[in-house]
């Protein structure tokens, strides 16, 4: 059984998140899913309702938009042995984070699913999200990482990250770390 990441990506707008995402589902190879509020987004992908569990044996890369609960109740299910990619996690997570998002966070493993989730700063990162995270892609912004300080475990290594990358952002707008937790 191979390792299963939950991989965070943090930046602010415009500086190269779903980009890097991209990457990363293609290196992974498989299938993807990706779940984004816009659908303005990730056209290139074509859209799939998730409405049958029929609609889970697509190949390659498709995409959802703005899922409902029980859309994401039935992903928990039937998504087997792929890369599901939350664009703007918080649309789909509130701040206490719910049953089901955990059971896709304790289960990734099981399910051989390696989740990816892109927000703005590290005040967005629901906290369950904080216990499971393998690795963080770390791009300029302008979040308070002090907000976060008692739940990140190793906070001071990410607040020198943060600020070296905003740092070097100033003359590289899509400068990044990757930073394994």
């Amino acid at each position: 059984m191979r390792a299963c990441e939950l991989i965070g990506v943090i930046g602010t707008n415009g500086t190269g998140k779903t980009t890097a995402v991209k990457k990363i589902i293609t290196a992974i190879g498989g299938k993807s899913l990706i779940f984004t509020p816009h659908d303005n987004e990730w056209e290139e992908y074509p859209i799939n309702e998730l409405e049958t569990v029929a609609d889970f044996n697509f190949k390659g890369i498709c995409r959802h938009i703005f899922p409902l609960p029980e859309t994401l109740e039935r992903t928990e299910r039937f998504f087997f042995n792929g890369s599901l990619v939350f664009e703007e996690i918080r649309d789909y997570v509130p701040a206490t984070t719910n049953f089901l998002m955990r059971r896709f966070l304790i289960s990734r493993r099981q399910h051989m699913n390696d989740i990816l989730f892109v927000c703005h700063g590290f005040s967005e990162i629901p906290p369950a999200f904080l216990t499971f995270l393998s690795r963080l892609i770390l791009f300029r912004t302008t979040d308070n990482i002090e907000r976060r300080r008692r739940e990140l475990q190793q906070y001071d290594r990410l607040k020198e990250a943060q600020a070296r990358i905003n740092e070097r952002a100033l003359a590289e707008p899509y400068y990044h770390e990757v930073i394994k937790l």
